[in-house]
């Protein structure tokens, strides 16, 4: 039996995000090669976060980055703050997952 009945749901309160709580949450969004998707994802992560709390991880098998992914970041950064590092960018060369995530939580 589910702990709450259909009625229930229904007189339960819509749930609204705290936006002072929002404030206070980073984002770390590890990619490869996202130069094409990343803008979508930043989009809709402004829409609930700070720019300054977005970091983005972009990894690779290679020295130097392997598309444009951080100029994009830089242009969504310049156009919502003014600034264009405001959201966070690192580039890792080693291509792992696990290795963005501990970067971005590092940084």
């Amino acid at each position: 039996r589910s702990p709450l009945s259909p009625a229930d749901v229904h007189a339960t309160p819509a749930f609204r995000n705290d936006p002072a709580f929002l404030k206070r949450i980073g984002v770390m969004v590890p990619c490869h090669r996202s130069a094409e998707e990343i803008g979508a994802t930043l989009n809709s992560l402004l829409l609930y976060f700070e720019p300054e709390n977005i970091v983005v991880c972009d990894n690779a098998n290679s020295l130097t980055p392997m598309d444009d992914t951080a100029g994009r970041v830089a242009e969504i950064s310049e156009r919502v703050t003014g600034d264009y590092q405001a959201i966070k960018y690192i580039f890792i060369p080693e291509g792992h997952k696990t290795q963005a995530l501990c970067f971005g939580a590092l940084s």
